[in-house]
């Protein structure tokens, strides 16, 4: 090859780098033109990228700033505001104390968004059932046997949906392939209430069951569960969708936890979402003391202002105390049970406790920095009947109202106004 052949390429890509840099030349109008196009679409290019991959680039930005000296905290701080200017609290650690502010900020918004996550299952109803002791004997007389969705994820987003008109984000776990998991994928698949779903398909295992024994006049029911693939649900294939649901705020409700891997990795999860989440548990009715372990991980996030409000009734609220080996004797009076919860240091900023109907009142508790309040609504002639998910009805209306309340800066007033309208929501479900 000859010395002219070897130089020709380099030759012919500087004059095209040169006729390039000819168009940039602000005196040629073209060149204008084409410069000013070029610039937009860099700027456009950088918008986007910024806005999809905001909260990734907030979220490391925040673990910097935790573990770099306090001289850069400053620097570190502008910087999220700017990649993310709602995220004011980035840079900051979560406390019982920011709960107030989170509330405040939650009811600023427009349309508060809810995230659900928690267990899911396939309700299979048989009704009427005239017995209540099982024997070895065959009947023949149910009416019909009815498939449904459970688990309090779905009925909290129902009663959102059918008395507020909210709809709901739901973070589940259910099993794929057998037949039982095909019909409950069917049945969410023609839920009204899910504004977005992601549900995990766990390979090989049979989602969560229920067999609900419903009573003629549904009196009262009794339910066989089957956990299935809600024992491994955990925040792992959920958390990077949380994180970027969740970058503007809302309220987070977590339900089911005792009966799902949800208590792995608590603490980290929660710090790794936008610190203007409001944070809801609902452990819901189990035997906290055979998972000792995701006892221990829930009372730590009560303890250091992960959760902000924890939900329950008087016997979750023992089970869970046991657990803690915090000594709750039976013979206690309702208020030495929250008492002795207080001293215990196992609550979180606020806790509601709902009362079962006396055929009186609707009745709940709360424990706000460690204060003691009873909220009663008299309902004489109100009587809310034995159906799966009927309670679910309060936390829906509790949820609701502390996010669309009407914020006077008092955390405590609010608690206990939404719990009045919540105990109202529960009296007028359906």
């Amino acid at each position: 090859m000859d010395l002219a052949a070897a130089i020709y390429p380099v030759r012919r890509l500087k004059e095209q780098i040169t006729l390039l840099i000819s168009f940039f030349d602000p005196s040629d109008p073209v060149g204008t033109v084409v410069l000013g196009v070029i610039v937009a679409a860099v700027v456009a290019a950088a918008l986007w990228t910024l806005r999809r991959f905001k909260d990734p680039v907030t979220i490391t930005l925040k673990r910097i700033a935790q573990k770099a000296p306090k001289r850069f905290h400053p620097f570190l701080k502008d910087s999220v505001s700017l990649v993310n200017p709602d995220w004011h609290l980035a840079t900051s650690t979560r406390t019982k104390n920011g709960a107030a502010s989170r509330v405040a900020q939650l009811r600023a918004l427009s349309n508060p968004k809810i995230f659900l996550v928690g267990s899911t299952y396939l309700d299979l109803t048989l009704s009427p059932v005239t017995v209540n002791s099982l024997e070895e004997q065959e009947y023949s007389d149910l009416d019909r046997v009815t498939p449904d969705c459970g688990g309090s994820a779905v009925y909290v987003g129902r009663h959102l949906w059918k008395k507020f008109g909210q709809r709901s984000y739901l973070f589940t776990q259910i099993g794929e392939g057998d037949g039982l998991s095909k019909e409950l994928q069917s049945q969410l698949k023609r839920e009204p209430w899910l504004r977005e779903k992601t549900v995990i398909m766990a390979k090989g295992q049979q989602s969560g069951l229920s067999v609900i024994l419903m009573q003629k006049e549904s009196s009262f029911y009794t339910t066989f569960t089957h956990k299935g693939a809600l024992a491994d649900f955990s925040w792992d294939p959920i958390l990077r969708k949380i994180q970027r649901k969740t970058g503007n705020g809302g309220l987070l409700y977590v339900s089911g936890y005792f009966r799902t891997n949800l208590c792995e990795n608590l603490n980290r999860a929660i710090r790794s979402i936008s610190p203007l989440v409001v944070t809801c548990v609902d452990h819901g009715r189990s035997q906290p003391s055979d998972n000792v372990k995701a006892a221990r991980a829930l009372r730590d996030a009560f303890s250091t202002g992960l959760v902000d409000i924890y939900i329950c009734t008087l016997s979750e609220l023992r089970q869970f105390a046991a657990a803690l080996s915090v000594d709750i004797p039976e013979g206690c009076t309702r208020e030495e049970c929250l008492e002795r919860a207080v001293a215990g240091g196992i609550l979180p900023k606020a806790t509601v406790v709902r009362r079962e109907f006396d055929g009186v009142s609707l009745q709940a508790d709360t424990v706000i920095d460690a204060k003691i309040t009873s909220v009663t609504v008299d309902l004489s002639d109100v009587q809310p009947g034995a159906l799966p998910g009927r309670k679910s009805a309060f936390n829906a209306g509790l949820i609701y109202y502390i996010a669309n309340g009407i914020s006077h800066g008092d955390f405590a007033a609010a608690v206990n106004e939404a719990t009045r309208n919540a105990l109202l929501t529960w009296a007028n479900s359906q």
